[in-house]
């Protein structure tokens, strides 16, 4: 994966059960705000479906790698953060991966977590691309 290659974030955060509605709103504004951000494609947001699913899930996609990280880095996201972090419980989980384009309908997904240090961030995209290429055959 390449810095101009089409990403997606997938955020996974569990919600205290009294703040989904809040964090639901929160969501919105999230959007809204990502509209006019530079190389965002769209988001999806997946609330939790107990027993299997106890996180809220958000898949947010954008143009490029390089657009994907400077949001993450951006204060407007850690300003937003601020609005709703009471509602949180615990750390949620980020994870950036490359855009594989449409996936069919009847498909399953799989999220793999990897803590890598950033020297080895290159190296380790490599591998996964390596990786999402024997899966697809």
């Amino acid at each position: 994966m390449s810095p101009d290659d089409p990403v997606a974030l997938v955020i996974h955060r569990r919600i205290r059960d009294e703040g989904f509605g809040a964090y639901s709103e929160w969501q919105t504004r999230v959007a809204e705000r990502l509209r006019s951000w530079p190389g965002f494609l769209g988001q999806e947001v997946v609330p939790p479906s107990p027993p299997a699913l106890v996180d809220w899930t958000v898949v947010q996609r954008f143009a490029t790698a390089t657009s994907a990280r400077d949001w993450l880095a951006s204060s407007e996201r850690e300003r937003l953060l601020e609005e709703i972090r009471s509602h949180f419980i615990g750390e949620g989980d980020v994870h950036l991966l490359a855009a594989q384009g449409a996936r069919p309908k009847a498909s399953a997904s799989a999220l793999i977590s990897f803590a890598v240090a950033p020297a080895d961030e290159a190296a380790f995209l490599r591998w996964q691309q390596r990786l999402q290429a024997a899966q697809a055959k």
